[in-house]
């Protein structure tokens, strides 16, 4: 999880709040909401699918769930700031918790649409990952069309 924390915080390293907010044409969110959306991830799926305590503001299923999107926020969000705190925190919390438990099996199998059942916390690791990193390119997507405007 550190390789691909670290590629994130490299490419949001200098993102203004400003450019966090934008939500381009062509585009339903915002690299805001796609931070938050990659710390709720992680809490969902290795925290929560697990059985483990998650720990993030309620508020942030409202605002980064599957299916929201800034134009519809009832709530104010957090600044990328503090999303990026928590991202961090949450990175050395998922080393603590899972280091020692990669090969353990899951309290019941996780299906996601066109994948194969997910039985270990390796496999649901991976397909963690494999989700940040897709969010990743859409930071990278906003950002470009956020800086060419």
């Amino acid at each position: 999880m550190e390789f691909s924390r670290k590629g994130l915080f490299r490419v949001i390293a200098d993102v203004t709040e400003e450019e966090a907010r934008v939500v381009p044409q062509g585009f339903n969110n915002s690299i805001l909401w796609n931070a938050g959306h990659i710390v709720l991830s992680v809490e969902q799926f290795l925290f929560f699918g697990t059985h483990r305590q998650a720990a993030l503001p309620s508020a942030y299923m409202g605002l980064f769930w599957r299916g929201t999107k800034p134009s519809e926020w009832k709530t104010d969000p957090p600044s990328l700031q503090d999303v990026v705190q928590l991202i961090k925190e949450q990175t050395q919390r998922v080393k603590h918790e899972f280091q020692e438990a990669l090969d353990a099996s899951l309290p019941s199998p996780m299906d996601f649409p066109g994948m194969p059942p997910i039985r270990t916390v390796s496999e649901l690791m991976c397909m963690t990952l494999y989700h940040e990193a897709l969010h990743i390119g859409y930071i990278k997507a906003l950002l470009k069309s956020a800086r060419a405007s």
